[in-house]
C-alpha cells in the first residue's frame, strides 16, 4: 500500500484509507496502527488535534512524546521558543513576552521562573543575572531609595527658584537638557513594549529605559510589594499619593510657625507650580502606567493577558482592579493636562503678575511667543503610550502610529522652534529625527522575514547618535555652569546660542537710530513712502518687524501711541501705552493709511521714535 493507505489482509487488490488528518510513515502498512497524524496535528487519545500556534508538530506527534521531548529537535514534538505550556494541559499554548520562555518540553522556564507566561519569580526572588535571585538585602535597599525619591521630590520646591524671563540662562539650558535626555528614555521605554526582534545592543537599552517608565522588576521591586496586582497598584498610587502629599506639606508648613521664622514656609504659587512641575517630569510615565491595564494580547488558546504583567489574564478579577486604578491615574492625567491647556490660554494676561509664578513649570523652558508650546509636549507622552492600547498584536500597526505621532510634533518643533535657547532646538529636532529613523528601521525588524542585519545596525548607530547628541549638551552645559560669570551674560558659551550674541549697548544704539530716522520720516511727510516700502515687505519680514515691536513693547517697555499688540506672548511688565498722542497721531498717518489694509493699519510703526 502506499502512503496515507494500509491493508490488515493479504492478497488484496486495494487498500484501505487512512482517517482523516492520518497518514502512515512508510509504504506497506499492513494495520490501522500504522496511521499517525499528520504534520500539525498531535494525537491526544486516539484523536488527532490540530497544534495551532507554538507548537511544532511533526508527522507522527503524540502527546505522550510532547511531554517526554528535551529538546527541540525538527523529528519530535515540542514547543515553541517565546511560548509556553503547562504540564498539567499541554495543548494550551500561552504566549511570553521577552525571552522568559525557550521552549522544548511544556512546563519549561528560563532562570527558575513559573507560571503561565515565565512572568514570575518565585515569592521572595527576582530577577537578576538572567535568574531569579533571592530578595537578600534588595528590600531595605528599595525602602532607602524610596526615602531618598520622596526627599527629592519635596526639596525640589526650594531647588526652584528662578523667575521667568525671555533670555536663556545656562541653568536653564542645563535643566532643559536633563528633561530632554529623561523624555528620550521614557519614550525609549515606551518603545520597548512594541513587540520587535530586537538585535541584542538595542534591546538591553530599551531594557534600561523601560526604568523610566517604572518597569521596576529588574530592580527587584517585587521584593518590595509581591504579586502583579501589588506591584501596579502601589507602581500607580504612587503618583496620586505624591500629588495630593505635595500641597498638604505647603499647607502644613504655612501653619507652623517655625516654619515661618525660619522662612521655610512653602509659598502658595510656588507649591502650585512644584506639582506641577512633578506631574510634568513624570506625565508620559504617569500616562503609560494608567493605560498598561488596558493592554491586552491575544495568546494561542483565545485569552489574552496584561502586555507588561502576562500573569493576569484580561477579564479576570484581578485585572478589574488593575483596570479601576488605571482609571484613576488617567482622571489625574486628564484633570492635569486640562490644567495646562487652561493655564497655557490664560497665561498672557498673567504677565507681569505674581500669580505666573503658578505655572512657570510649563512656560519657563520656551520663548515667549511660543510659551504654549509644553502642552504640546504633554500630549506627545500619551499619544506614543496609546497605539499599544489599539494595536497589540499588530507591532508594525504599533510603530507606524507612533512614527505619526513623533512625525507631527518634529513638524511642530521645526516651524515654531520653540526652545530659549538655539542649541536647544538643534538637539530636540536632531533626537527627535533620530528617534524617527530608529522607528522606521524597527519596522523591518517587526517582518522577521529575511535578513535584517542592515536595519539591527542602523538602529543601533540611531540609538547611540541620539544618546550622544544629548550627552554632548549635558557635557557643555556642565561646562557653562563651572563658568559662572558667564550666566545670563554677553560673554557665555557661544555654542549654547550657535553664535556671538552682540553687545546689548550696541544693539541700543542701533534702536535709537532706527527711532531717530522714524522721527524724521513722519515730520517730512515720508510716512506714506515709508507705508508704500512696508507694502513690499515679504510675509516673514512683516511678522519679524511686528514681533520686534511686541518685543519693544512688553520687554523693553517702551510706551505705544495705542494699545498694540500683535501676537499674544508673555512679558516681563504689563505693557502701556501713551493715550495722549494717540489723536496727533491718528491726524499724521491717517492719509498715509488710507490705502493700506487693516492688518497692517494697526502697525503704529512712527510710535517707535
Amino acid at each position: 500500500c502506499g502512503q496515507g493507505f494500509y491493508e490488515e489482509q493479504e492478497a488484496q487488490t486495494s487498500c484501505t484509507k487512512c482517517p482523516a488528518s492520518r497518514t502512515t510513515q512508510l509504504l506497506g502498512a499492513i494495520s490501522l496502527a500504522s496511521c499517525v497524524c499528520t504534520e500539525s496535528h498531535i494525537d491526544d487519545g486516539g484523536v488527532c488535534t490540530f497544534c495551532g500556534d507554538g507548537l511544532s508538530c511533526p508527522l507522527g506527534s503524540t502527546l505522550s512524546l510532547l511531554q517526554s521531548v528535551n529538546d527541540t529537535g525538527a523529528q519530535l514534538p515540542h514547543v515553541l521558543g517565546g511560548y509556553h505550556s503547562d504540564p498539567a494541559a499541554p495543548l494550551q499554548v500561552y504566549k511570553c513576552q521577552d525571552n522568559f520562555c525557550p521552549g522544548g518540553s511544556p512546563g519549561t522556564c528560563k532562570g527558575g521562573r513559573q507560571g503561565l507566561t515565565c512572568g514570575d519569580c518565585p515569592a521572595d526572588h527576582y530577577w537578576a543575572s538572567n535568574e531569579c535571585t533571592r530578595c537578600g538585602a534588595v528590600m531595605w535597599a528599595w525602602i532607602l531609595a524610596l526615602v531618598t525619591v520622596v526627599v527629592g521630590i519635596f526639596s525640589s520646591y526650594y531647588l526652584l527658584t528662578s523667575s521667568y524671563t525671555a533670555k536663556a540662562s545656562v541653568m536653564a539650558c542645563t535643566t532643559a537638557s536633563l528633561g530632554m535626555m529623561l523624555a528620550l528614555f521614557q519614550n525609549l521605554g515606551v518603545l520597548s513594549t512594541v513587540d520587535v526582534r530586537w538585535p541584542g545592543e538595542i534591546a538591553n537599552l530599551l531594557a534600561f529605559a523601560s526604568i523610566f517608565t517604572f518597569n521596576l522588576d529588574a530592580l527587584g521591586f517585587g521584593c518590595l510589594s509581591h504579586g502583579n496586582v501589588y506591584r501596579y497598584t502601589s507602581t500607580a498610587l504612587f503618583f496620586l499619593v505624591v500629588v495630593l502629599a505635595l500641597p498638604i506639606t505647603g499647607a502644613l508648613t504655612r501653619l507652623l510657625r517655625i516654619m515661618k521664622k525660619h522662612g521655610l514656609a512653602w509659598e502658595k504659587f510656588k507649591t502650585y507650580s512644584t506639582t506641577g512641575q512633578f506631574l510634568q517630569v513624570s506625565f508620559t510615565t504617569m500616562a503609560n502606567v494608567g493605560l498598561m491595564p488596558f493592554m491586552c494580547y491575544k495568546h494561542p488558546t483565545g485569552q489574552e493577558s496584561v502586555l507588561k504583567y502576562t500573569e493576569v489574564l484580561c477579564g479576570s478579577g484581578e485585572h478589574l482592579v488593575m483596570k479601576i486604578v488605571g482609571s484613576m491615574v488617567m482622571s489625574l492625567a486628564g484633570v492635569f493636562f486640562s490644567v495646562c491647556c487652561y493655564a497655557a490660554w490664560v497665561a498672557p494676561s498673567l504677565s507681569g503678575r505674581p500669580s505666573i509664578a503658578t505655572i512657570r513649570f510649563l512656560v519657563f523652558r520656551f520663548r515667549p511667543d511660543v510659551w504654549w508650546f509644553g502642552v504640546i509636549l504633554l500630549g506627545r507622552g500619551p499619544l506614543l503610550s496609546l497605539p499599544a492600547v489599539v494595536a497589540t498584536d499588530t507591532p508594525a500597526l504599533h510603530l507606524v502610529l507612533m512614527l505619526g505621532i513623533l512625525l507631527t510634533s518634529l513638524v511642530l518643533q521645526v516651524w515654531f522652534l520653540p526652545w530659549k535657547s538655539p542649541i536647544l532646538n538643534l538637539v530636540d529636532a536632531a533626537t527627535v529625527s533620530l528617534m524617527v529613523m530608529l522607528l522606521a528601521t524597527s519596522l523591518g525588524l517587526a517582518n522577521t522575514a529575511g535578513d535584517v542585519a542592515l536595519l539591527q545596525t542602523c538602529a543601533t548607530v540611531a540609538s547611540c547618535t541620539m544618546i550622544g547628541i544629548l550627552a554632548l549638551m549635558l557635557c557643555l552645559s556642565a561646562v557653562a555652569l563651572v563658568q559662572r560669570h558667564a550666566l545670563g551674560s554677553q560673554q557665555e558659551m557661544w555654542l549654547l546660542n550657535l553664535g556671538r550674541l552682540p553687545d546689548a549697548n550696541e544693539v541700543f544704539s542701533n534702536l535709537t537710530d532706527i527711532g531717530e530716522s522714524l522721527n524724521e520720516a513722519s515730520s517730512s511727510n515720508r510716512a506714506k513712502e515709508m507705508v508704500s516700502r512696508l507694502e513690499k515687505l515679504s510675509v516673514y519680514d512683516v511678522n519679524v518687524v511686528l514681533r520686534a515691536m511686541d518685543v519693544l513693547a512688553d520687554d523693553l517697555e517702551m510706551e505705544m501711541s495705542r494699545a498694540f499688540a500683535y501676537s499674544s506672548r508673555i512679558s516681563m511688565a504689563i505693557r502701556s501705552c501713551r493715550s495722549g498722542d494717540s489723536a496727533k497721531f491718528d491726524r499724521e498717518v491717517s492719509q498715509a493709511n488710507q490705502h493700506v489694509p487693516e492688518a497692517n493699519e494697526k502697525m503704529s510703526l512712527p510710535a517707535l521714535g
